[in-house]
This record gives C-alpha cells, sequence and structure tokens, in this order.
C-alpha cells in the first residue's frame, strides 16, 4: 500500500493506491523527500544513503553519503540548418554569461560574467537522433521562422546557474556554449536564430558520484525490505560485481537498472522462466529475463590500471596503519 501525501497550506490530502510490487524510480532529491516521509523506509538500512549527509574526506562509511546535483536541459529550434561533426558531444570550461554583457536575468548576486567554469555538460544534434526532426534540413529556407534544426544542450552541475531566467539560459546555451564549441567546423551557427526554445530544470535531481559514495549506494532490493516487495531504479543503484558494467552513464544505467526493478519483481511472483516463488500459481505465465547488451570490455591499459589498483588496495589491507602525523603509505 503506498500512501501519497499533498499538503497546501493547512490543507492536506491523501490518496491511497494498493500494489502488489513498488518500484521507486526516482532521482536523488525525489527519493530523499519519499524516505524520509516513510518511517518504514527510513529505518531500512539499504537505504540510509539518501538521507546522510555526504563527506567525501571522511573515512566512515556510515558518514558516506548519495549526493546530487542541478541540471538544466536547453532545447533549441534553430531557423539554419546546422550540421554538427558528432551526434553528441561534452563540452566544459566555459565563461556562461559572458554573451550577456550586462543583462543577467535580474538574478541578485550574479554579474555580467557569471564565472561558472564548474558548470559543464552535453550537447546533441536531435535531427540526427531523433526521428521527428530528422527531415527538418530538408524543409524549404523560404519562411523566415522555419524550424531548420534542434540542438539540445544539458548543464550539469548547474546550481550556480539554474535561477536564472529562460531568455539568459537560451542565449547561454546558443552562444557561450553551442558557438564557442562548434563555430570552426559549423560557422553556420553564427548566424542561427532561436525560433523556438524549451528550459527544464531539475534541482539537486541527478546523482552527484564522488570517491567513496559507492557503500551509500542502494540495492535493486535494498536491505531491510527484502520482503517488502519494494525496489529501487536509477542511476544511483549500487553495481557490483556481475552486473551490467555502464556505470558512469546516467540515462543508460537508470535504464538497465529499471530492467532490473522489473525482473526482480516478476521474479519474486514467479513470472520468471526458471524463477520459482510461492506466489506463483498453476496458471502464472512466465517470460524470459529482460535481454540487456553488456558494454564492450576495458582497453588493455584501462584493464591493467584497474588491476593495479585492486593490487595496490589488498597489500593496503595486510599493512598495517602508519602513526599518527604519518602519510599513508599508498
Amino acid at each position: 500500500r503506498v500512501v501519497a501525501t499533498t499538503r497546501d497550506g493547512d490543507v492536506v490530502e491523501e490518496e491511497t493506491h494498493e500494489a502488489d510490487v513498488v518500484v521507486m524510480a526516482t532521482g536523488v532529491g525525489a527519493a530523499r523527500g519519499i524516505i524520509a516521509s516513510s518511517p518504514d523506509l527510513r529505518d531500512a538500512a539499504g537505504l540510509r544513503g539518501f538521507l546522510a549527509d555526504p563527506d567525501p574526506d571522511s573515512d566512515d562509511p556510515d558518514s558516506s553519503g548519495i549526493a546530487s546535483t542541478s541540471v538544466i536541459a536547453v532545447r533549441l529550434f534553430l531557423d539554419v540548418a546546422v550540421t554538427l561533426p558528432c551526434k553528441s558531444n561534452v563540452w566544459g570550461g566555459f565563461t556562461l554569461g559572458a554573451s550577456r554583457g550586462s543583462k543577467n536575468g535580474g538574478v541578485e548576486g550574479v554579474t555580467d560574467t557569471v564565472g561558472t567554469e564548474d558548470v559543464a555538460g552535453t550537447f546533441f544534434d536531435l535531427c540526427a537522433l531523433h526521428d521527428e526532426y530528422r527531415d527538418l534540413k530538408k524543409a524549404s529556407s523560404d519562411a523566415s521562422d522555419d524550424v531548420r534544426s534542434v540542438i539540445e544542450v544539458d548543464m550539469y552541475n548547474a546550481g550556480s546557474v539554474i535561477d536564472l531566467d529562460d531568455e539568459t539560459l537560451v542565449e547561454m546555451a546558443l552562444r557561450d556554449i553551442l558557438t564557442a564549441c562548434v563555430r570552426d567546423v559549423a560557422p553556420e551557427i553564427q548566424d542561427a536564430v532561436v525560433v523556438d526554445s524549451s528550459v527544464l530544470r531539475f534541482k539537486d535531481g541527478v546523482t552527484k558520484f564522488a570517491p567513496g559514495s559507492a557503500v551509500a549506494l542502494p540495492r535493486t532490493t535494498p536491505a531491510g525490505l527484502e520482503r517488502a516487495m519494494f525496489y529501487v531504479a536509477g542511476d544511483h543503484v549500487w553495481q557490483g560485481p556481475g552486473s551490467h558494467g555502464a556505470r558512469g552513464l546516467s540515462q543508460e544505467k537508470a535504464l538497465v537498472s529499471g530492467m532490473a526493478a522489473a525482473d526482480a519483481a516478476a521474479a519474486a511472483f514467479g513470472r520468471i522462466a526458471g524463477e520459482e516463488s510461492r506466489r506463483a500459481t498453476s496458471t502464472t505465465t512466465t517470460r524470459a529475463p529482460a535481454r540487456i547488451l553488456d558494454v564492450e570490455p576495458d582497453e588493455p591499459h584501462v584493464a591493467a590500471a584497474k588491476d593495479a589498483l585492486r593490487a595496490a588496495d589488498a597489500l593496503e589491507a595486510f599493512l598495517p596503519r602508519p602513526p599518527p602525523g604519518f602519510p599513508p603509505l599508498f
């Protein structure tokens, strides 16, 4: 049973949903709120990482927490056909706001150049990736308001600019990021005009991974909730030996963890072929587990570096700790 409570001033409304299975498929920020408001989830050992304050400098595993960061997605509909050499691209290190001059959206504390070199992200040629936009570059150029290109710019670690208005963020995406990145290989971007745009903000909605945070990540079936039919999906789900290898790509990992949660729930009801369950009946239909394609194996030099790190960790575990004031051996 899931009870959802909404509060608007003094008015409190509750909705009750009867459910055999619950899958929490949310970002870190939403998951933190859900867990904090539920005594059963709050007490589960496998979910405590959501409520702990992340401390990357601490050696105490119990002090580790799951951090989150803000993301902005800006979709630009442009009046010229911009051809990017690569469909998917990564950017970083730019001074956002330089193209705006003194216009800063009226946000207190924002200077002429926002100066947020810590903001980074990706941009995508959606005409090459999405079927709905594939033929836009073939459209007639007679109409001045024709959309000829659609490019999406995502900004990660964007807490310093997330409160800027849409107009400012669109200008940043077009001039400070896209034009700076591709003007030499796609000079037409310098003449592009934004015909339409959309801006989506996800405040503290995306996992911010840090060294040592793995111990705080929940399993698909969190510890303490093994019989609750409660599962977790998202890029923050722990992945250890034997699991899918894409541990750094948020969107792919979120999709794969959703498949794993669905398989776990189906298996609990005997709906996965070869899996026994006391909940299954003679009429229970079964299916094969979700087919998940594995990632390519590590390149030789990456595999060698990982092996060396594991060997160093194993050696350090057998060596005595140095006296106070002495640096660690590794």
